[in-house]
């Protein structure tokens, strides 16, 4: 019933209650009337032995890091405010924020299409967790895949897929964050964390350990990880690890893009994954063959977010300090070969303004689309003349009596061409039948 016994195996795999399951360090799908696939491996190193109360302590606080739900008062507007037919990029807008654990599927004037709803406590009623920890309540990252399925991020806690009707198809609790990719051949990249020790770097203090770990994206398993960590400590840059900032959570990252091999720059072939570590102002390539980072920079942006590649082979990023200049947010494009800036946008009339969170991301027509998360707004610009062509504004609220506008995680532009028709209702080709959109 609830007793904890303070048995460690591996990496924090724990015994739960009196007469209690065996949860192993190698996972496989349960008999517990769950979906297959899902499968326990609390990662948590709070039981380890030999830790003092106070170490324990602190990995219970730096396990229950998460993001505020919404932090700007709303004004009662909502959705879809500028929308430039001829110059907007069509497609679909799918999005998640502060508001609730859900994601949601929009057309281009801001009508719902779809929306999925997934509680965390329902599917996880053992999380080892002691402490209020907001990603319960809502979708750090969502990924959409055909047929309606999605993949999201209960924010340093767990890393779930469910169907279009919201039915839970596997559910891996192993701590990931921030963002996932997927990668051509299919498998099923995301960021994941461990709070411990790490005698090398600190011989008394607990340590957040950031890793690349790698699913079967059918079953949600883990097939391996990577040390980011080690994975520096093999680099050039391993001394930059002796200039942490924040000595618990040293590098924070949040952004984890495959690349597609479109940059000239050798470091950025295909299959090498991208990174950004926020706590060290710092970007890394990762080459996931050699398990070691080939390219790493830092710049003047502060705090970064979403480094990602143009089609063009530039870099674009969130810069969400600003270079420190006043904390003004604002969007970078930099030159690869050299990282000089070849401009920066702030937001012109409208100042961008989010210190945490965002993202910047090139559209098929060459449009940037923009989430200022902190204020829950996204916009689509033109490259040239940085003219709005359209703009959401979150309608969803959050925080104390919903007073807030509820932070806007990410917004994704889906191409017009993804099939839709299990939302819409359309006639399938396959039967002819009508396909019922969802609701609850």
């Amino acid at each position: 019933t609830g007793v904890l016994i303070g048995t460690v195996i591996g990496l924090g795999v724990y015994f739960y209650g009196t007469d209690p399951p065996q949860y192993t360090a190698s996972p496989a799908p349960h008999d517990d009337g769950m979906p297959n696939g899902k499968y326990f491996e609390y990662r948590t190193h709070r039981f380890d032995e030999g830790l003092t109360d106070a170490q324990r302590e602190e990995i219970e606080q730096l396990e229950a890091m998460g993001y505020a739900d919404g932090s700007v008062r709303g004004d009662g507007r909502g959705h879809v405010t500028v929308h430039d037919v001829e110059r907007a990029q069509p497609g679909y807008n799918f999005y998640c924020s502060g508001h609730g654990p859900e994601a949601v599927l929009m057309d281009m004037e801001g009508n719902e299409l779809h929306r999925w709803h997934h509680e965390f406590w329902e599917t996880f009623p053992d999380y080892p967790m002691t402490q209020y920890h907001g990603g319960t309540n809502n979708f750090r990252r969502v990924r959409l895949l055909e047929g309606g399925d999605v993949i999201a991020i209960h924010e340093g806690l767990a890393l779930v897929r469910f169907d279009k009707d919201s039915e839970t198809k596997w559910a891996n609790p192993g701590r990931a964050h921030h963002d996932l990719d997927v990668h051509p051949n299919g498998d099923l990249y995301v960021l994941s964390r461990e709070a411990k020790l790490i005698p090398r770097l600190a011989l008394t203090q607990v340590l957040m350990e950031d890793f690349v770990s790698i699913l079967d994206i059918d079953t949600g398993v883990e097939k391996r990880r990577i040390s980011l960590v080690e994975a520096m400590e093999r680099s050039e840059w391993a001394a930059w690890l002796d200039d942490r900032q924040d000595k618990s959570d040293f590098f924070h990252t949040n952004t984890l893009a495959i690349l597609d091999g479109t940059s000239r720059h050798p470091a950025f072939k295909a299959g090498n994954v991208l990174l950004s570590m926020r706590n060290m102002n710092m970007l890394a390539v990762l080459d996931v063959e050699t398990d070691t980072f080939v390219w790493a920079h830092r710049g003047s942006y502060k705090q970064q977010h979403e480094p990602s590649m143009t089609a063009a082979g530039d870099l674009l990023l969130f810069d969400n300090m600003g270079g420190a200049r006043g904390r003004k947010t604002r969007i970078s494009l930099y030159n690869i070969d050299d990282m000089q800036a070849r401009w920066h946008w702030n937001g012109d009339s409208i100042p961008l303004k989010s210190p945490t969170l965002g993202t910047a991301r090139e559209l098929a027509n060459g449009n940037l689309l923009i989430t200022e998360s902190e204020r829950g707004r996204a916009v689509e610009i033109t490259p040239v003349e940085k003219e709005v062509v359209w703009e959401f504004l979150n309608p969803h609220t959050a925080g104390p009596n919903d007073e807030f506008i509820a932070a806007l995680f990410e917004m994704n532009r889906i191409p017009a061409d993804f099939d839709v028709r299990w939302a819409t209702g359309e006639p399938t080709p396959a039967t002819g039948t009508r396909v019922q959109p969802f609701s609850r």
